[in-house]
């Protein structure tokens, strides 16, 4: 991990308390249910015999993947450096031994560092390398918590086309996603809670979420990306963005687009801070009275400590 990015994510822990209790409350949950189903045991030292016990782990994460998904069992990761490209079959949670030092780097960097199946949870791993740090597959239930998703070649997290009901959602947890090559966090269509998540110094938009999304973004900082903070859409869409923190985006703090189809977002308690352009930026692809506008985008107690262009924008028409 390079020492701006350590610095930041230092940083980050040590004035995020909320993300700790969050980290906290991860932990009592994700072990008892990893211990309870029966746990293949990983470590990049391992040699000789190997059969995914805590005595022998295997020193290869897909083959303790593998083992996982014969036995119904979750997988535990001792400290350590891999290199590695993983598939994560479905109804697996995979866990690092400690924040940061599970450090697993894509083999090859024409594919995901990891794809993720539905029902699969991640926790405290660092995923690098990579074309996209984790890719979830189409209609997968996904959590991802505590880990540090940096340096990709695209998106940081890229999640393929859901239902927008809990059981193919997405959730992303106190992680750290930083310069990555496309976006921190790209969804298509999708059902999503993103929240205490630092997403920053990405080469796009720190997150996009597709036409059609819902859910929620909350409590979380999205700075220092090359495009904007986040970008939304209105058409069938119902999204909350609370108590988010934007600032020093190289474009638009947010970016809300309509088609003139009907769709709702709520902008709430967030602050703005210095983004190069419009706070909020209000874009339309067709004709759209203003009523309407009001009606699809609610904007609740918003603080503007600073502004290139102005806080909330006309009707900007694009093509």
């Amino acid at each position: 991990m390079s020492k701006k990015i350590s610095e930041s994510l230092n940083k980050h822990r040590s004035i995020a308390l909320a993300v700790v209790a969050t980290l906290i409350v991860l932990s009592v949950v994700s072990t008892p249910r990893l211990m309870a189903k029966g746990t293949v045991f990983v470590d990049a030292d391992a040699s000789g015999t190997m059969d995914g016990s805590e005595e022998h782990p295997f020193n290869n994460i897909q083959d303790a993947i593998n083992r996982a998904s014969e036995k119904d069992r979750n997988v535990f990761i001792e400290d350590g450096t891999y290199k590695e490209n993983l598939e994560l079959w479905s109804d697996i949670e995979m866990v690092g031994e400690e924040r940061g030092e599970v450090v697993i780097k894509a083999k090859n960097d024409n594919d995901p560092v990891i794809l993720m199946y539905d029902d699969t949870e991640i926790h405290n791993l660092v995923l690098k390398d990579g074309k996209n740090g984790v890719r979830i597959k189409r209609g997968a239930k996904a959590t991802v918590a505590n880990c540090d998703i940096i340096d990709n070649d695209k998106d940081g997290i890229k999640a393929r086309e859901s239902k927008t009901k809990n059981s193919q959602k997405l959730e992303v947890y106190d992680s750290y996603i930083a310069e990555n090559g496309g976006n921190g966090i790209y969804t298509e269509r999708k059902k999503v809670y993103l929240g205490d998540n630092l997403i920053e110094k990405n080469d796009k938009d720190g997150i996009e979420l597709a036409t059609g999304s819902e859910g929620k973004i909350k409590d979380s900082r999205i700075k220092k990306n090359d495009g904007v903070g986040i970008k939304l859409f209105v058409q069938d869409s119902e999204i909350e963005v609370d108590g988010v923190t934007i600032r020093d985006n190289e474009r638009d703090g947010i970016e809300v687009r309509s088609n003139g189809i009907e769709g709702f977002i709520h902008i709430e308690d967030c602050k703005f801070n210095d983004n190069e352009r419009w706070a909020i930026a209000r874009l339309v692809t067709t004709p759209y009275p203003r009523t309407n506008w009001d009606t699809a985008v609610m904007i609740t107690n918003p603080t503007f400590i600073e502004t290139q262009i102005g806080k909330t924008s006309p009707q900007i028409r694009v093509f």
